[in-house]
């Protein structure tokens, strides 16, 4: 009986440990795919700027909204963000030709506290901004900001009290639905 039950805990661990290693390993290929485009990236985000405006509708006088599209995450240290892999293909740069961009987007991240629990814990909501840019002059396209999912009504001790993150598939479908790619 002691012999079965030790082998099914080693299973289980084992188990444990391969499905661990494979969203690593997932975490890994999908960053290695993003590798051609860290240098463009840093680039274009050493002149990017927030707009003053929090939300700006895409002119029905710009031009369309031309691929391929960089997302670049302008956090701690820029790097272009793993929502450019959920574009369309038609959307999406090439890895051999990671210059040939046709506009850039960069998102910023923030946490807005929107309460608090009995603990003292704050509730918080992940807000990212966007803004589309047009290459090579940097013309303003849209600007917008999304809202992850709102933290939960309750929570137990050691939990986090945030929201679900923004998820790439929000992000891809505000930029599709500017109408023009």
């Amino acid at each position: 009986m002691a012999r079965s039950q030790s082998n099914f805990t080693l299973f289980l661990f084992l188990g444990i440990l391969a499905v661990l290693g494979i969203g690593g390993i997932a975490k890994c290929a999908r960053q290695s795919s993003l590798g051609p485009f860290k240098a463009v990236a840093k680039d274009l985000a050493g002149s990017a700027k927030l707009p003053e405006a929090a939300y700006l509708d895409y002119p029905a006088d710009a031009p369309p909204l031309a691929g391929p599209i960089l997302i670049v995450d302008l956090g701690k240290r820029p790097r272009p963000d793993v929502a450019t892999l959920a574009l369309p293909e038609s959307l999406r740069p090439k890895k051999d030709s990671p210059r040939n961009l046709g506009s850039v987007v960069f998102l910023s991240r923030e946490y807005v506290v929107t309460g608090s629990y009995g603990d003292g814990t704050k509730a918080r909501t992940e807000r990212v901004r966007l803004w589309v840019q047009a290459l090579p002059d940097r013309t303003l396209l849209a600007a917008t900001s999304l809202d992850g999912a709102a933290p939960p009504f309750s929570k137990r001790s050691g939990d986090s009290g945030d929201g679900r993150p923004v998820e790439a598939k929000a992000i891809v479908a505000w930029l599709t639905a500017l109408g023009r790619p």
